[in-house]
């Protein structure tokens, strides 16, 4: 309008004439949110640190200030657009930017993680959250988050309404820790000493019984080059791992699994070097024959896994393209 380009957001609205990708809109909506959400001074004081002793966001943001200039002192634009390949950092903060989009504009942005994303102690944890709920969001959920105040029961990330058949499904997020990588001070072990790991989380969520249809979510933060090279390594302990979890449950009288679907993930952009390859993701779904709580049909975890799969791609234009 006018020259303008606007774009909504939930119930608030966003406008420029600079903008000329959706990209362009995206750096400008995660500085305006996160600006007014923590005061102007925490960028630019944040800035000031060596990029090594720099909140995860904002080394990030680095990356990608350093892969624009790159990208305009190599090549030539394109209707004064220019093209470059994103490298692991710059690809996590523009998908920090997109989920937290897709969360806002369905009215399901919580400030609690807004500020856990500001705790170094806490980020990685909410910026899973945030790709899980953003994942049910395009899966064709409703998400409506569990009250965190709440101490007299163990409950889950969220609570997910299917909006086609109305079912309604519990939701959890688990995010393993590794070494080296992120606010985990110290050496990345080695690879021999590298093992997937999992039983403990997903021993954690299984504990939460919300008694109904239950999905859980973990990502396994393994280096992409083991997680690329070691596929069928990684399978087995799964197996292993649910087998193991099976046998208990039996002896503890149990006839069914207690969870519905377990997607494990690997989004490994925190080992990208900045002006490199964004390293592969790896993305699995595994489900039982005899869930406690079975979905309505099978096609609800088609969905879920299709969503999965849209991570990492969004619009790069404004003309004709549905935003979420």
């Amino acid at each position: 309008m006018d020259g303008y380009k606007l774009v909504a957001v939930g119930s608030g609205l966003h406008w420029s004439k600079e903008w000329k990708t959706f990209t362009d809109f995206l750096m400008h909506y995660i500085k305006k949110l996160l600006t007014d959400e923590f005061g102007p001074s925490w960028g630019p004081d944040g800035l000031k640190q060596p990029v090594s002793e720099r909140h995860p966001l904002l080394r990030w943001y680095d990356a990608l200030c350093q892969l624009q200039l790159r990208t305009q002192n190599e090549s030539e634009p394109t209707a004064g657009v220019y093209e470059s390949t994103l490298d692991g950092p710059s690809a996590a903060y523009l998908m920090v930017a997109y989920d937290l989009y897709v969360l806002q504009h369905n009215q399901s942005l919580q400030k609690s993680v807004l500020r856990r994303l500001k705790d170094r102690e806490t980020f990685r944890a909410a910026r899973y959250e945030l790709f899980v709920a953003a994942t049910m969001i395009r899966a064709g959920y409703a998400i409506t988050f569990e009250d965190e105040t709440d101490n007299k029961r163990k409950h889950p990330e969220f609570v997910a309404s299917h909006k086609r058949t109305g079912q309604v499904v519990a939701v959890e997020a688990k995010s393993k820790w590794r070494k080296g990588i992120v606010e985990w001070k110290g050496p990345i072990p080695s690879r021999e000493e590298f093992r997937l790991g999992i039983a403990d989380l997903l021993e954690s969520a299984i504990d939460k019984r919300p008694g109904m249809p239950y999905v859980i979510f973990i990502d396994a933060n393994i280096p992409p080059d083991l997680a690329a090279e070691d596929r069928e390594r990684w399978l087995s302990e799964v197996e292993l791992t649910l087998a193991d979890l099976a046998r208990r449950w039996e002896r503890d009288g149990e006839q069914s699994t207690p969870f519905s679907a377990m997607v494990l993930t690997n989004l490994p952009h925190d080992y990208g070097e900045p002006g490199g390859i964004d390293p592969q993701r790896v993305m699995l779904t595994t489900w039982p024959l005899n869930p406690a709580f079975p979905f309505a049909n099978v096609h609800m975890i088609s969905e879920i896994e299709v969503a999965v799969a849209q991570y990492g791609h969004f619009p790069q234009h404004f003309d004709n393209e549905a935003l979420l």
